[in-house]
């Protein structure tokens, strides 16, 4: 709790993301485990991120490990749980009428910065919004700025890009205006 309190104190938001491994498919006999497994283990997470966090608010959204929103089994145990899940893949989102299939625009540096930015611009018109996502333990304090490097540096430079088009919301102003309508 002490490690997060300044980012919370800042206005960072923090969202549950279980842990990949044997939580929805165990990769080594290709096969998927069991939907009890997967609920006690986004259970144990959300009682655990509450616990860190102090704030229960939070607790309302996923952002599913992996491409576990493939299977409806888990879109259907997380359904019980939290209010919104977030898929990997996918871009940007247009409205709420599916809430459990929401899309996340991952800062992923193999991509490359030039078409991380271009799917900005994508969304920008389609009048949609993104959910941009990142492991941020994958970016190196640095302020090298390219096209390929995973750097704070380029993260800052696509963060600054995507202001130009607008003002970035939190997940909770977003959610709350959809809701409101």
């Amino acid at each position: 709790r002490i490690r997060i309190k300044p980012y919370l104190d800042t206005g960072h938001e923090f969202l549950l993301h279980p842990w990949h491994q044997y939580w929805y498919n165990d990769n080594m006999y290709n096969k998927f485990v069991d939907v009890g497994h997967c609920e006690q283990s986004l259970t144990r997470t959300i009682n655990t991120f509450n616990s860190i966090s102090g704030l229960e608010k939070n607790s309302d959204c996923l952002v599913y490990p992996g491409n576990s929103s493939d299977r409806d089994e888990v879109v259907e145990m997380c359904s019980n749980h939290v209010w919104m899940g977030i898929k990997s893949g996918g871009h940007c989102n247009t409205d709420l009428s599916h809430p459990y299939h929401m899309q996340r625009l991952a800062i992923d540096m193999n991509l490359g910065k030039d078409a991380i930015k271009k799917r900005i611009r994508d969304a920008v018109n389609q009048n949609a919004w993104i959910i941009f996502a990142m492991h941020i333990s994958n970016f190196a304090i640095d302020d090298t700025v390219d096209n390929y490097s995973w750097t704070t540096g380029n993260l800052k430079d696509i963060l600054q890009y995507a202001q130009n088009f607008g003002e970035f919301k939190k997940y909770s102003e977003v959610v709350s205006a959809f809701t409101l309508k």
